[in-house]
């Protein structure tokens, strides 16, 4: 009986630049199942590069010239902020699967578009961050089977000494509707939402710009959550050394992830006596990939069970634009989706 093989799904990349390059094709050649077969980008040149290094055929300037295209299966949005949702929007209305990077949208109005976008379609729609190292899998095994009791406050901290000028588009406040709280404090608000569940009120401080910059370089949200459990949420573009960290603080222990080390300070078991940290293993096997695309292509092909969808993106938008709304209004702003 002969047999036919499956080709490979067809992969377009709308949005060329350092991300496409840095993180969406490296993942990409990792993955049989999905070959890049088209580039979209404003700047021509930028997409003939991508498509010369990733071997595809389709080169365009109009992410449009894409929607109806045969070897087009699945498109990847890494396009600036504020197009997220509005080209999102347009890959699902086309029949293509969806792969958006973060922030998924820069307004709450932009999300809901998505959220309902993604509701009509029967195509797999996925919203970075996908934060599912060994770390974080490991953290959220603990707090679920109650290893440091009740969770009454976290901590999260995702920093970096940005080296970038500041004349870029992402530090220009036009361009990118908001700084450092939308490029990295996404990551932060994906953890504490997948460790402490849906947030329900925001309030928050920035510094203001500096060097030429536009937008905050600097911010500090508190969250309070569903559970009655506080976040903290910091983030930064001007930290001196890497140092991300997460931190649980429960009834019963404390949970710790720094420095690539994970560790667990336990209640003691009589007065007296002084809690102590030690470290704890990570899993030598995941039960998901760590690989966004690979993760993605297994929904695709076997129906997974989609970890970061659209509903979960929406979430992540709102925390972020209640930041900025408390920010600019010094109080503290309400949130009503669920993660």
């Amino acid at each position: 009986m002969k047999t036919t093989t499956r080709r490979p799904i067809g992969v377009a990349i709308i949005g060329c630049g350092g991300i496409a390059r840095a993180k969406h094709l490296p993942e990409l050649r990792r993955v049989r199942e999905l070959k890049l077969v088209a580039c979209c980008d404003i700047i021509p040149e930028r997409a003939a590069d991508l498509a010369r290094r990733g071997g595809a055929s389709i080169v365009t300037k109009d992410y449009r010239d894409l929607l109806d295209c045969d070897q087009v299966d699945a498109v990847i949005v890494s396009t600036p902020h504020p197009s997220h949702g509005s080209i999102a929007v347009d890959v699902l209305g086309a029949g293509k699967h969806l792969l958006v990077q973060k922030p998924m949208t820069t307004s709450i109005r932009d999300a809901d578009r998505l959220l309902r976008a993604a509701q009509r379609s029967d195509k797999v729609a996925l919203a970075l961050p996908y934060m599912y190292g060994p770390w974080l899998v490991r953290m959220k095994e603990l707090v679920t089977r109650g290893a440091v009791g009740d969770v009454r406050m976290a901590r999260c901290r995702i920093a970096h000494d940005a080296d970038h000028p500041a004349h870029v588009w992402f530090a220009q406040k036009k361009a990118a509707h908001g700084g450092v709280l939308f490029d990295m404090g996404v990551y932060a608000a994906a953890v504490l939402v997948e460790l402490l569940g849906s947030a329900r009120a925001v309030s928050g401080m920035f510094t203001d710009p500096t060097g030429g910059a536009t937008v905050e370089q600097n911010a500090g949200l508190v969250l309070r959550f569903a559970s009655g459990a506080v976040g903290m949420l910091e983030t930064s573009w001007q930290e001196i050394g890497w140092r991300n960290q997460v931190t649980v603080y429960g009834s019963q222990g404390t949970l710790d992830w720094s420095m690539r080390n994970l560790r667990l300070a336990a209640a003691p078991s009589r007065k007296g006596v002084k809690a102590r940290w030690r470290p704890l293993p990570l899993p030598k096997r995941m039960p998901m990939p760590l690989n966004v695309c690979r993760h993605w292509a297994e929904c695709i092909l076997r129906g997974a069970k989609l970890l970061t969808p659209i509903s979960r993106g929406r979430h992540l938008v709102e925390i972020l634009c209640a930041g900025y709304q408390a920010v600019g209004a010094g109080r503290q702003v309400t949130i009503r989706s669920d993660a």
